[in-house]
């Protein structure tokens, strides 16, 4: 399947979404677009969500806020002492399993 097929399947499923669920929809292909520019600009090429062993799923912000219990303010000021990656200046993602190690050596 080529990426003009894929998008094109996106579109119409989009249509058959609920409009409660849109925001969450937003969230996801921001991080995917997040994952496809980390694709873009990196040296070799690096497999989507859980397919890559090193690293595994890439989090975004409000997925860190959420799970770790802090604020996005706390992740911005921080970011430089945490595993990130940041694909543009308005995307930036952390890789889960680095992440959720950082977090356990601090507790």
């Amino acid at each position: 399947m080529d990426a003009k097929e894929i998008c094109s399947q996106l579109e119409e499923a989009m249509a058959q979404i609920q409009t409660s669920e849109l925001p969450m929809i937003l969230g996801e292909l921001e991080r995917i677009k997040g994952v496809i520019l980390v694709r873009i600009v990196s040296p070799k090429p690096q497999r989507l969500a859980d397919d890559s062993p090193g690293q595994g799923k890439f989090l975004t912000v409000s997925e860190v806020v959420e799970r770790f219990h802090v604020t996005a303010k706390w992740l911005y000021r921080h970011k430089k002492q945490l595993p990130h990656s940041q694909p543009s200046r308005k995307v930036l993602l952390f890789p889960e399993k680095p992440l959720l190690q950082w977090f356990q050596k601090r507790c």
